[in-house]
């Protein structure tokens, strides 16, 4: 089969088949560590740029019949092993934008030497991924409004205390009841079962648990989980996670919803999903939210103000609440697989997950959760670990603002709360004994325990360039 290498050119000529007057031409640059002092970078640019001008108008001024055959003579560095070869290579089997600092992928074959292996560059096959995924979320962030808002108008809904003129729909009744039976009781939190099938089930995994319903696993592509499809796309097997995944129940009921609407003869609402689209982001067309647009958690939105749900409601509200709370949970799916993929500064890229998870107690409050995992090099260990860090942020009543970022690697967990008001300050201080001594018991050592008065820092948030060119 051959083995594949990656190899770095480091200069490269090329050579007639037949001897001419001029048996070379120079493609690029001296290398650096020859090249004339005093010759800045921007002349060793324009050198290889002007070279590589020439060589083009020089091959396209022939015919095939007229033009000898050519040979790159490269000169290489394996990029595994640093070790440098030479070798010569068909002009036809080279990629045309052939340049010093270029990375080529060979294949070692025993009697034919190095054959090129046409690959798309790294950065080609990034850029290809997440454009599907960026011109998704640049189309679904302006239409997203906050989770807890939109689920407590839609809960208000199923209150008799709720008045609507003319009466809503029954679909909507039904919704309201269905949606309190989903979501997760205050009282439940410290279940550990139930709080684990409230983050399955809070529609960060709908579009996977579809896939795996209707085709093998190896058929699955990476991104294929979220795309930029029609959401309301009939299928049997979202019905039936309707009744506890809470994105399947929105989505099922605003088609539901839909479908009532074109018997109305109301015509101000949308009857699909195409002019629901249009019809809101008319609405929301100067839509802006504080701080970076996919910062998460976002503190702004579990600051001090608190939604209260309207009594009275019509049926364009609840259309309302519903489009804008899927189109939440869509851009946080997005949101974290265009970060998984987009690369730090220094070229590590972080696995993350984004969901928000709604609580009934009084009223409805809601958890932003944010899971990282970043694979680190253990050169003790001769291997990988996995560096975990979770990041909670809410604000409840009594409590206020709050987050807590919890570290773990290798059996060590450290944790730093953060908060705004003093008497929960004080609590959490109280507690921090008890929370150690039951980290202890689990096993773990445990780290630093801190508290501190305010905001944390921003969470880095990797944004693809793509992005800003679609939303500008």
């Amino acid at each position: 089969m051959g083995e594949i290498i990656t190899a770095r050119i480091l200069s490269a000529n090329i050579k007639a088949e037949h001897e001419t007057a001029q048996t070379t031409q120079q493609l690029s640059q001296t290398p650096a560590s020859k090249a004339p002092s005093g010759t800045s970078p921007e002349a060793r640019a324009a050198q290889l740029f002007s070279a590589t001008q020439q060589l083009a108008t020089a091959e396209g001024s022939k015919s095939n019949t007229e033009q000898p055959l050519r040979l790159w003579q490269l000169a290489l560095q394996v990029v595994e092993t640093k070790k440098t070869l030479q070798t010569e290579i068909l002009a036809k089997q080279l990629p045309p934008e052939l340049s010093v600092g270029k990375l080529l992928t060979l294949k070692v074959l025993p009697q034919q030497g190095l054959q090129v292996v046409h690959q798309p560059s790294p950065e080609t096959s990034l850029e290809n991924t997440l454009r599907p995924i960026i011109q998704a979320l640049s189309k679904w962030l302006p239409l997203q409004s906050e989770l807890k808002g939109g689920l407590s108008n839609i809960l208000a809904a199923g209150q008799e205390t709720t008045q609507s003129s003319p009466p809503l729909p029954a679909p909507v009744r039904e919704l309201a009841k269905q949606l309190s039976s989903a979501i997760l009781k205050q009282a439940d939190l410290a279940q550990p079962e139930a709080l684990k099938s409230a983050i399955k089930d809070s529609g960060i995994n709908l579009e996977s648990k579809l896939l795996r319903e209707t085709k093998p696993l190896s058929d699955i592509k990476p991104g294929q989980a979220v795309s930029d499809r029609n959401p309301l796309t009939t299928d049997s097997n979202l019905a039936q996670l309707a009744p506890k995944d809470i994105k399947a129940l929105l989505m099922t009921s605003l088609s539901t919803l839909l479908s009532h609407l074109q018997q109305s003869p109301n015509q101000a609402l949308p009857k699909n999903w195409e002019a629901l689209v249009n019809w809101l982001t008319q609405q929301v067309a100067n839509y802006t939210q504080g701080g970076h647009p996919l910062a998460f958690p976002s503190m702004h939105q579990t600051g001090t103000s608190q939604h209260q749900p309207s009594t009275q409601l019509d049926a364009g509200e609840i259309l309302r609440a519903l489009a804008q709370a899927i189109s939440r949970i869509h851009v946080n799916q997005l949101n974290a697989l265009q970060q998984s993929l987009t690369p730090a500064p220094d070229g590590t890229n972080t696995q993350v997950w984004f969901l928000e998870l709604p609580i009934q107690g009084q009223r409805l409050d809601s958890v932003q959760i944010r899971m990282e995992k970043e694979n680190q090099d253990d050169k003790e260990k001769k291997k990988q670990q996995a560096r975990w860090k979770l990041i909670l942020a809410f604000d409840l009543e009594h409590i206020g603002p709050f987050q807590s970022h919890v570290l773990y690697t290798d059996g060590t967990v450290s944790a730093t709360f953060w908060a705004d008001q003093q008497h929960t300050l004080k609590l959490v201080n109280s507690e921090l004994p008890h929370l150690r001594k039951g980290l202890q018991d689990w096993g773990l050592q445990v780290g630093d325990l801190a508290v501190r008065k305010g905001s944390p820092p921003p969470p880095q948030t990797p944004i693809s360039r793509q992005l800003i060119d679609e939303r500008a």
